[in-house]
């Protein structure tokens, strides 16, 4: 849940219906254990990537419903969520995930630390690709 200055922070730098990205990945790769899988994909009702932890007694852990995102939006009736995730078919049938890359958490891991990223690390994962300039600044 977002504490009422976090709320009154993310209301006035991107207004009310914002849905706050980029804590996902690190918060995937920090959460998931040696058996899990850290995922990315799109969601429904979220645009641009997203990234989660599937656990493999079948529970999903994001970032938006730890902190109390999705409750916020009305997508979650279930408050218990944000401490023991999401059941991985309610979680599916909910944000219907698309385009999805899985990692063992090691991976997920070693990636994170090759590319100084938490991710996304694949180019087709992201909304604006990067473009990648010369010297002399063509495209």
């Amino acid at each position: 849940m977002l504490t009422p200055d976090q709320k009154a922070l993310e209301e006035a730098y991107f207004g009310k219906t914002a849905i706050p990205c980029g804590m996902c990945f690190k918060y995937a790769v920090d959460k998931g254990g040696r058996n899990d899988l850290v995922v990315h994909g799109n969601i429904k009702g979220l645009q641009g990537p997203h990234a989660w932890v599937e656990t493999k007694n079948g529970r999903v852990f994001d970032w938006q419903t730890e902190f109390g995102v999705w409750e916020d939006e009305g997508r979650m009736d279930h408050p218990e969520y944000a401490q023991k995730g999401w059941p991985i078919r309610e979680f599916y049938k909910e944000f219907q995930p698309r385009k999805m890359s899985k990692w063992p958490h090691s991976k997920a891991a070693g990636n994170a630390i090759m590319s100084r990223q938490y991710g996304p690390w694949r180019e087709d994962e992201l909304v604006n690709p990067p473009t990648i300039r010369t010297a002399t600044g063509e495209q």
